[in-house]
């Protein structure tokens, strides 16, 4: 148990979501400083079972199996191996079976099934963990963090995750789902891998775009628990997600080289790369689970 951290970029206009180009450009922007690298970074052991997924490229996707077709390979049955003397007398010791990984390759560049899965209504891509990969951020955790990983989240409609330290909501103001008519556009989707909580994008009584930051939430400094009102919330189609577990990147070197007490932060070099790459301003904001 525990408090888990990621910081998230999201658009500072919260109704955009990018084309798939511009989130091809984003990846080889990515490549090209050196925050995602091939997978030789990762443990033979991190590349089988639950990650056999991302052992080529270190990277995989999820999104809806029905809306690639059967384009997307089905794991084999896994056959019994025939029995032994001693467990034909004695019974069959308990098998143990590796959790099966329902993700799927994510090539880079993107092509094929990867290019497609960017223009589907929802889609999760993930980096794994690797120790090799540039740093994106300009505050470090001490003792020094684990390696961490960085995914790309994307939705037709906005997920609107809650906004407090604990992602609990309690008394902390929480964005209104609500179109000006009046109509509720707030929902629960069915999936389990991406931020349920939902937003619909057009109101299906007037037609209306909601605008996120038309309306205010309350964002909670985890540091001193006060409450700041912030336009449109977590409220996002499009998310950069750099997870980092329980560590929470908090520190900073000053000018005599000494770790800083310090919020966390994307570094310039990060946030530039991808803001070229996108074509428009990100904001960073605290997320945690």
């Amino acid at each position: 148990m525990g408090v888990y951290y990621s910081h998230c970029l999201i658009p500072k206009q919260n109704t955009i979501r990018p084309a798939p180009e511009q989130l091809v450009a984003l990846i080889a922007a990515w490549v090209d400083k050196g925050f995602i690298v091939g997978p030789e970074g990762i443990s033979a052991r991190d590349r089988t079972g639950s990650n056999q997924s991302m052992a080529d490229t270190g990277a995989c996707f999820r999104t809806d199996p029905a809306l690639l077709g059967s384009q997307i390979k089905q794991e084999p049955p896994q056959l019994e191996p025939p029995k032994s003397f001693l467990s034909r007398l004695f019974g069959s010791p308990k098998p143990t079976r590796q959790p099966v990984d329902t993700r799927t390759p994510f090539s880079i560049p993107p092509v094929g099934l990867s290019l497609k899965a960017l223009s589907q209504p929802d889609a999760l891509i993930q980096w794994a963990p690797n120790p090799n990969a540039a740093y994106p951020m300009d505050t470090v955790a001490d003792p020094p963090a684990q390696p961490h990983t960085i995914s790309i989240e994307l939705a037709d409609n906005f997920l609107n995750p809650y906004t407090d330290p604990y992602g609990i909501g309690q008394d902390t103001k929480q964005l209104d789902g609500i179109c000006p008519c009046g109509h509720g556009l707030e929902y629960e989707a069915a999936i389990s891998w991406l931020e349920t909580r939902r937003i619909r994008r057009i109101c299906p009584a007037c037609g209306q775009s909601f605008r996120p930051q038309d309306h205010f939430a309350e964002i909670v400094d985890d540091a001193t628990g006060a409450k700041i009102p912030f336009p449109g919330g977590h409220c996002r189609r499009f998310a950069i997600s750099i997870y980092f577990g329980k560590d929470h990147p908090t520190y900073r070197r000053n000018a005599s080289g000494e770790l800083i007490d310090a919020k966390p932060k994307a570094s310039d070099i990060f946030l530039k790369a991808c803001e070229t790459a996108l074509g428009f301003e990100l904001i960073g904001l605290d997320d945690f689970s």
